[in-house]
């Protein structure tokens, strides 16, 4: 029986209803929800004072379930979406828009700075090789 339950409780929610039991529980989710606010006395007020009115944990109930639900979401949708923005070619076409002067300004610009950290990395590199050469070289005599 552990087994089973254990089985059943890893299946999603929609696995165990149909289309009419989620549309139900859905409605009663809304008519819960607005029979809790107080939306007559939300509408003819500024938003930024409608936290008097609400609970904050039900705030953060819907943050959080919100933030989970969209990043869900955002993950499943987010290949195609960047399938439709056709982003390589939007990239392409600004960087051929660029003037050579303009293009080779950026490419010394970044390779500069690559460059500088390179040429740091490198001396730090050194010293730590020299210090341990060091230390063997003491250890040795």
């Amino acid at each position: 029986m552990q087994s089973e339950l254990t089985e059943q409780t890893n299946k999603p929610l929609h696995d165990w209803l149909d289309h009419e039991d989620a549309k139900g529980i859905q409605n009663t989710l809304i008519t819960y929800t607005l029979e809790r606010l107080p939306f007559d006395k939300l509408i003819h007020r500024p938003v930024n004072e409608w936290n008097t009115f609400i609970n904050p944990q039900w705030i953060e109930r819907i943050v959080t379930a919100s933030v989970s639900k969209s990043s869900s979401v955002l993950q499943r949708k987010l290949p195609s979406m960047l399938e439709f923005l056709n982003l390589e070619e939007v990239v392409a076409e600004q960087v051929n828009a660029f003037s050579v002067e303009r293009l080779e300004a950026i490419v010394l610009d970044i390779s500069r700075r690559e460059f500088r950290m390179i040429k740091y990395l490198g001396g730090v590199l050194g010293a730590v090789i020299g210090l341990v050469q060091g230390i063997v070289l003491v250890m040795l005599i």
